[in-house]
């Protein structure tokens, strides 16, 4: 997450969204981590990475059902590997997201 361009925007408040059927550990560690980026605080990202990595989500994402886990999750866990946020708008009643 861009924080700077989050604090650049000035937001009364901030919102992760969980995309998947289930709010998991990996969902929650990952809004923690970004919480605490957001309060001015310097998080040891390592922990919140090890919850992703060690979460019910991706112990159950097995390589002989998802051949790809292991590169997925290090494609997941890569921290600031876009140079930009996204922002919430909406248009003809729908959320739709925009760089910033």
């Amino acid at each position: 997450m861009r924080v700077p361009a989050v604090r650049g925007i000035g937001p009364p408040r901030v919102t992760f969204v969980v995309t998947g059927h289930d709010c998991g550990d990996e969902d929650l560690a990952c809004g923690r981590y970004l919480e605490a980026l957001l309060r001015g605080e310097a998080p040891d990202p390592g922990p919140y990475l090890d919850r992703v990595r060690g979460s019910a989500e991706a112990r159950a994402m097995t390589p002989d059902r998802y051949p790809t886990i292991e590169a997925d999750l290090d494609i997941c866990t890569r921290l600031d590997a876009f140079p930009f946020a996204m922002r919430v708008h909406k248009e003809a009643g729908r959320p739709v997201l925009r760089v910033v």
